[in-house]
């Protein structure tokens, strides 16, 4: 649709002292972050890991890789209308070295 926006990317990771590799066939979620937008958007990281989010109503959203469970990445990403945003998913942000959302999780643990 015209005003939306798109995310594009690669998701890559590694275990502790190995390089990174794509993360092939894992899940994505955008899920939307204002209580009054209930579109929410999924997908599946291709061979090499590449993303592609189209048509995404603007706003802002949470990224993240795992609904139930912890996920290795939970991220804040705003959408203006019109705009192309590309995002590599990497260890550097990655849950372990940044999360958008603390207070929240704290409060689910409670």
């Amino acid at each position: 649709q015209a005003g939306n926006a798109s995310l594009e990317g690669r998701a890559l990771f590694a275990e502790a002292g190995q390089a990174p590799k794509p993360m092939a066939r894992l899940q994505l979620f955008l899920v939307p972050e204002s209580p009054t937008q209930t579109e929410r958007y999924h997908l599946r990281t291709d061979e090499q890991g590449n993303f592609k989010f189209s048509d995404v109503i603007p706003g802002p959203y949470k990224l993240i890789d795992r609904v139930a469970g912890e996920p290795i990445w939970r991220l804040r990403v705003e959408f203006k209308p019109s705009e192309t945003k590309a995002l590599e998913l990497t260890p550097a942000n990655s849950l372990a070295m940044q999360d958008d959302f603390p207070e929240r999780q704290a409060q689910a643990k409670q």
